[in-house]
């Protein structure tokens, strides 16, 4: 697969390639980076998801906003020595924070990055060893950004596609915060109308590691058939995995970065609840 680097493909090329830890822990901050200094691929830079890949939450935007200026992220790739036509492998404990940073790169891009399938099991499960050995910055690089504006949704294009039949809300949750029944994280819960909900986690097999393409193409089964796909979760993290699978079989889609989180901080904004 094109998005996807297995850890035989990492190993053999690990000195050709920029490598990136994106090991994060959503309730605790710091628990991504103290993981990283104690173990991690040789020569890998840690990427933090608070502190990288967002900014601070405000009124709206969700729980994990974009960075206010994504000259940041740029900066934070090109001290990496990341450059326009350098080579990224991430990876971390699944794909979650992985993916989001995948998709910031496709934003800001066209930057070369693959999500090592499995994530950092898959790497020591091949038999490779991992370090606590921090590497040397490099020289820098030089990323020429371009915002992609055709892989982005806020929610004014949410409640235009709510009454559109060619857009297709693809809801990246778990079904029990889909349909209402649970929400332990956001203030709110259900969906936004008319959205379908296939959780993220149906396109990976128990290892973690993405499913065939023909078995994408069947969670997906006619998708295709609309003219626009917009993929959403609960704050814009999880949902580029869809993207990532999606992309697979041929799909293009856009991020509602700001995602359920941000859509239920609209006071007029309608919640649905159940299975539609």
């Amino acid at each position: 697969m094109k998005n996807l680097a297995d850890a035989k493909y990492l190993y053999e090329n690990r000195d050709k390639v920029v490598v990136i830890d994106a090991t994060n822990n959503f309730m605790i901050a710091s628990e991504g980076r103290e993981k990283y200094e104690k173990r991690h691929i040789e020569g890998a830079f840690h990427i933090d998801l608070k502190n990288d890949m967002c900014r601070p939450v405000t009124e709206h935007g969700g729980r994990d906003p974009l960075p206010e200026d994504m000259n940041s992220f740029r900066e934070k790739l090109e001290e990496y020595g990341i450059s326009t036509n350098t080579e990224v492998v991430v990876y971390d404990e699944d794909i979650v924070p992985a993916s989001r940073f995948w998709w910031m790169c496709k934003y800001i891009g066209p930057i070369n990055v693959k999500i090592l399938d499995g994530g950092i099991k898959s790497w020591t499960q091949s038999g490779y060893e991992l370090t606590d050995k921090i590497p040397p910055l490099p020289e820098k690089g030089k990323i020429e950004m371009k915002l992609n504006s055709d892989i982005i949704a806020d929610i004014k294009d949410i409640r235009r596609a709510i009454d559109d039949d060619e857009v297709i809300i693809i809801d990246s949750r778990s079904n029990p915060r889909y349909t209402g029944r649970e929400e332990a994280i956001d203030v709110k819960a259900g969906h936004i109308p008319g959205a379908k909900n296939s959780f993220y986690e149906k396109v990976l097999m128990d290892d973690g590691k993405y499913k065939s393409l023909n078995e994408i193409k069947t969670v997906f089964e006619g998708t295709e058939n609309y003219g626009e796909v917009i993929v959403h979760c609960g704050s814009g993290v999880s949902g580029p995995v869809n993207i990532i699978a999606l992309d697979e079989i041929g799909i293009k889609s856009k991020l509602y970065v700001g995602s359920w989180s941000d859509y239920i901080t609209y006071e007029d904004s309608i919640i649905a609840t159940g299975e539609n």
